[in-house]
């Protein structure tokens, strides 16, 4: 049965009725690429959606770069910091071990104090309230202390030593007053034992050296050790050279 059509209005409601019309109809009047653009359209779709993945995960990746280069960074930055720790570790240990080739020149038959010895020291000298708590600390951070005879007088003296990569004004300051915080200590464990010490005192010293070691100083640090009597002595590689004092 043949369909009237006498309007656009019935064609359109024909084309409803009738989806093999509707089709055709398209088929005619639109070319092959516009009746492709709908799939074309959602293939689009997907590859953008793709793309977005890719975006992200390439942003998760420069992140996890950007915190990488971030660790790196400091790495790097603390790796000075790190070397001269390790520096100072390995001149500290090689000048206590051959501390003697220092300060030869002042003080003879030198005798680095192992830390039992130290302690026994302090801890005497701050029950005996000749030391407070700080002061007893502050003695006890010393690199080295040790104790000898004067090459002047032959009497025994006591030496305290600050050793540093490179040595500042603080440096030079920590080994004065330790050396006569370490004085004053061992003249007070003298005096209450004396036949416990007489050993390593035979009598009490009555002299102080202060000493520091490096591998450079500050100008700075050279005038005030100049100034306050301290002993510097330039590192190399255990041989005590270039000494500067009174």
């Amino acid at each position: 049965m043949g369909v009237l059509i006498r309007s656009t209005d019935d064609l359109l409601a024909a084309l409803r009725e009738q989806p093999e019309w509707r089709e055709a109809v398209r088929r005619e009047i639109l070319t092959e690429e516009l009746l492709g653009l709908p799939a074309l359209v959602r293939a689009m779709a997907a590859g953008l959606t793709e793309l977005v993945g890719r975006v992200d995960q390439l942003a998760a990746a420069q992140e996890r770069t950007n915190s990488q280069i971030a660790q790196l960074t400091g790495a790097v930055k603390e790796l000075p910091k790190k070397v001269a720790e390790h520096e100072g570790k390995i001149i500290e240990r090689d000048v206590k071990e051959k501390l003697d080739n220092y300060i030869y020149r002042s003080v003879g038959g030198l005798e680095v104090l192992e830390r039992r010895l130290v302690s026994k020291i302090l801890d005497s000298a701050r029950n005996a309230r000749q030391l407070s708590d700080e002061q007893r600390e502050d003695v006890g951070r010393a690199d080295a202390l040790a104790v000898g005879e004067d090459n002047q007088t032959g009497n025994p003296v006591c030496v305290a030593a600050k050793i540093s990569a490179k040595v500042d004004i603080d440096d030079v300051k920590r080994a004065r007053r330790r050396s006569d915080l370490f004085l004053k200590a061992v003249k007070a464990a003298v005096d209450k034992k004396p036949e416990q010490w007489r050993k390593l005192f035979p009598t009490a010293p009555l002299k102080a050296y202060a000493m520091v070691v490096g591998r450079d100083i500050t100008e700075q640090a050279k005038r005030e050790a100049q100034a306050n009597d301290v002993l510097f002595a330039r590192f190399h590689n255990g041989r005590g050279i270039d000494i500067d004092g009174p």
